[in-house]
């Protein structure tokens, strides 16, 4: 029995592996669920990731890629990272380099996957091949929790997607849905990622809070469930109230 959230993290290992190198800038690839479980700032990993993202988690000259990245996405995401570095290594903020390694492997997309970004499709009904599987149902707010591909959204909607989203940040997701990318980590993640998607929806629908503010109160939730030892499971998701949302913030503040 683990004694502290420390000693577990410790048992998740992150198993870093070289895959390809660029001068002195390495590519790893990473378990995603051990990164994101690693701290509070490690949280915010998913997909691909660099020391200007997350300077306490990714060492300089080094980009992490998740283990369930699918290979053809890996060197669209490994090129948009390095377009990235060599912004912020001139002195660009790193917001504005991200802004462009995105817009950047928007255009690789397009031209290695033939994709087309369809953003407008605002409650048009979804390619349904973007469906992977059912997840369950979140009774209050009568919510379908479905698990996508992740790279077909990528593809089609917004190159940036990861882990989930809703349709109160994302217009081209009916609102009825939460949508979890697919992947080996989904069984063990999916129940925290949910509780973020669904305590973000019900501020911002509820409360008409910003994206921003929405987002990080939720992340902040999510950390504190990924650290609970007694663990957050599928039932406790599906289970969620608006309610239960706010006795839960109502705690906090």
């Amino acid at each position: 029995m683990f004694q502290s959230f420390a000693e577990y993290a410790k048992t998740s290992a992150i198993n870093k592996k070289l895959i390809d190198q660029y001068g002195k800038i390495k590519v790893y690839e990473v378990n995603g669920r051990a990164v994101r479980t690693s701290s509070k700032e490690a949280q915010e990993f998913g997909a691909s990731s660099t020391h200007a993202a997350l300077s306490k988690t990714v060492p300089e000259n080094e980009i992490w890629i998740e283990d369930d990245v699918p290979p053809n996405e890996r060197k669209v995401m490994i090129a948009s990272s390095l377009y990235q570095i060599a912004h912020t290594r001139k002195g660009m903020a790193y917001k504005k380099a991200y802004d462009l390694g995105i817009a950047k492997e928007k255009d690789y997309r397009e031209s290695e996957f033939s994709s087309k970004k369809e953003p407008w499709k605002t409650d048009e009904p979804v390619d349904k091949s973007i469906y992977l599987k059912k997840y369950g149902h979140i009774k209050n707010e009568s919510i379908d929790v479905w698990l996508v591909s992740g790279e077909k959204v990528r593809n089609k909607y917004k190159t940036d997607f990861i882990e989930g989203g809703h349709g109160y940040v994302y217009k081209w997701v009916p609102n009825n849905e939460i949508w979890i990318e697919f992947g080996p980590h989904t069984e063990e993640e999916a129940p925290f990622i949910i509780l973020h998607e669904y305590l973000e929806r019900i501020l911002m629908k509820y409360r008409k809070m910003e994206y921003d503010k929405a987002h990080w109160i939720a992340a902040r939730h999510e950390w504190e469930e990924r650290e609970n030892l007694k663990g957050f499971s599928k039932q406790d998701a599906l289970s969620l109230t608006k309610d239960k949302i706010f006795t839960m913030l109502k705690k906090n503040e």
